[in-house]
């Protein structure tokens, strides 16, 4: 089961203290702890000394946090009142912030080497990178392939995706030949690098179907950098990425992504895909313009992707 609360959708470790392997416990120290701080300081608790030094949670499981865990657990009338957070207590915590109506607000960063640094944001967002990819990924079982004749300059080209390519890239990610990293400063909300072979995100990546639709499209990219070395058009790798997309959103919500008209049309060439249906051309004509119309991809369309493999 899923959280519901933004404080702890996005992190790995709290995912497997719900099940209590192992639960969170005093002299831990990481990102996860600062998420469960600022749970707690939602709330109503008091944390002077965790706070302290940078006027923020600090990511470290001392003594102070140990008792307000305790107490917590007492108020709420919880079985288990050991201090530790656990099953029990990430499912009080997470209902209350949620039937409260808290919204999570981003933590600030902390100094680099401090718990909760980039480092350790970095690998929360690989996290759900992985988890994405993984075994709920709907694409892992769609095999498709997509021609397409571009008019302009009467480029004609074919594109298979198979859907182990996706555990493939989740293989690469895994044994550190895909790297993932965020940059605060970057122009898009999320891109694959295949010079360098990684994937930057403007913010920390969460569980959310937007966040997860938007990896699934970038993963199409580097599904291609592993087929590599090999040159396409920029417009049809981006068609392609939104076509992946919009698979994703309509096997996992059974629609389209929005009502803008790139993700609509996307949805027409998905829907056909998924019944085994050709892919009309006129469609994928209309999908290829109505991509170098969008402003945040259009100018990605121009000129070629080269991708050269990632070993």
């Amino acid at each position: 089961m899923s959280f519901k609360s933004g404080h702890f959708k996005s992190n790995g470790r709290l995912v497997l203290a719900r099940s209590n392997s192992p639960p969170m416990r005093r002299g831990e120290a990481n990102h996860a702890v600062r998420l469960v701080q600022k749970a707690l300081i939602d709330l109503g608790y008091k944390l002077p000394i965790s706070t302290k030094k940078y006027h923020t949670p600090d990511g470290i499981y001392g003594s102070e946090t140990k008792k307000i865990v305790w107490k917590f657990q007492y108020d709420q009338k919880l079985a288990s009142k050991d201090g530790d957070v656990g099953q029990q207590t990430l499912s009080k915590l997470d209902d209350l912030l949620w039937s409260r109506g808290i919204k999570f607000s981003p933590l600030p960063n902390l100094p680099p080497g401090s718990p909760g640094s980039h480092t350790d944001e970095v690998m929360n967002s690989q996290q759900v990178v992985l988890e994405t990819l993984g075994t709920s990924n709907p694409l892992r079982t769609i095999n498709f392939t997509l021609s397409w004749h571009q008019l302009s300059t009467d480029r004609k080209e074919k594109i298979t995706i198979l859907g182990r390519h996706y555990d493939k890239v989740a293989s690469a990610i895994f044994n550190n030949q895909i790297g993932v990293d965020i940059n605060y400063g970057y122009k898009s909300f999320a891109a694959y690098s295949s010079p360098a072979n990684i994937f930057i995100f403007s913010r920390p990546m969460t569980l959310s179907m937007n966040d997860r639709s938007a990896i699934i499209h970038e993963a199409t990219h580097a599904v291609n950098d592993i087929q590599g070395p090999k040159v396409i058009s920029g417009l049809f790798d981006e068609v392609v990425a939104f076509i992946a997309e919009a698979l994703f959103w309509r096997k996992r919500a059974g629609r389209p992504k929005s009502q803008l008209e790139v993700y609509q049309v996307a949805d027409q060439v998905a829907q056909s895909i998924i019944s085994g249906d050709e892919v009309d051309d006129d469609i994928m004509q209309d999908l290829s313009s109505k991509v170098r119309q969008d402003p945040t991809y259009g100018p990605d369309t121009y000129g070629l992707s080269r991708y050269d493999g990632i070993d």
